[in-house]
């Protein structure tokens, strides 16, 4: 799991604002969502490599689109909701997510929902879906060599040009599958690029959460004094009789 199961977006405390906590739900539930994607498409992307050529990769193609959308799909919500947060939203690594990834994010969505739109109107194929590049360098170590794949959905693609296997390229690197590209009506984004400064922005959310908490919950002893004094106040009929009520067992959070 991206998040520990005691993390405060997890367990979140009453004392935070009802709003607060909706928004924060909702940020880390989409995070939770975004980063499980993501993994499924890693996966999947390595599985492809490993499949021969000889034997149908239909069900294949159709997982790692699945994923990949999906992935923009409940990206896009963690965007949002950033955009909208009360307080979340000023945070620095909120507001840096928000400006970087905006027109990316919106463009990708707006090409894969409105293929009738003008700027598909410059496209020689309409290709909805889009493609997808990948670099594959699983056995860079054994011959020093990374494979970059393309893989192209829609309507126009038959199977001879579903998958373009580029020249192999005499680059190392340390990841496994990396410069995982998205693209589709001239409009594209790098997904694991995008997972790890949601991450990053998530992780700063958490600590920002913990801060406001224990500032809240520091103040408590301050505010319980003067709602017991009320309390007892309150606590006196008409006729001035006094009733003795106990809040000493009273729940504060």
């Amino acid at each position: 799991m991206l998040l520990k199961s005691d993390s405060i977006l997890v367990s979140q405390p009453l004392l935070l604002d009802i709003k607060q906590r909706r928004f924060i739900t909702g940020i880390r539930f989409s995070a939770e969502t975004t980063h499980f994607f993501f993994r499924k498409l890693l996966k999947s992307l390595a599985e492809w490599g490993d499949l021969p050529t000889t034997i149908s990769r239909a069900d294949k193609h159709l997982e790692i689109f699945s994923f990949a959308w999906a992935l923009v799909d409940n990206v896009r919500r963690f965007h949002r909701l950033l955009w909208k947060a009360p307080g979340i939203k000023n945070l620095p690594s909120s507001a840096s997510f928000v400006k970087k990834w905006e027109g990316e994010l919106r463009d990708i969505r707006n090409a894969m929902q409105h293929p009738d739109g003008d700027y598909m109107k410059t496209m020689k194929e309409n290709y909805v879906y889009g493609s997808i590049y990948w670099v594959d360098s699983r056995r860079r170590l054994e011959n020093k060599q990374i494979v970059t794949h393309m893989l192209s959905a829609g309507p126009q693609a038959n199977r001879s040009t579903k998958e373009v296997v580029l020249p192999t390229l005499l680059i190392d690197s340390g990841d496994d599958i990396y410069q995982i590209v998205l693209t589709t009506a001239g409009a594209s984004v790098q997904l694991e690029l995008i997972v790890a400064d949601m991450v990053s922005a998530l992780l700063d959310i958490e600590k920002w959460v913990l801060e406001t908490y224990l500032k809240i919950k520091d103040e408590i002893p301050a505010f319980d004094a003067e709602r017991r004094r009320k309390m007892e106040m309150r606590a006196q009929s008409d006729q001035n009789v006094r009733l003795e009520v106990d809040v000493s067992n009273v729940p504060i959070d």
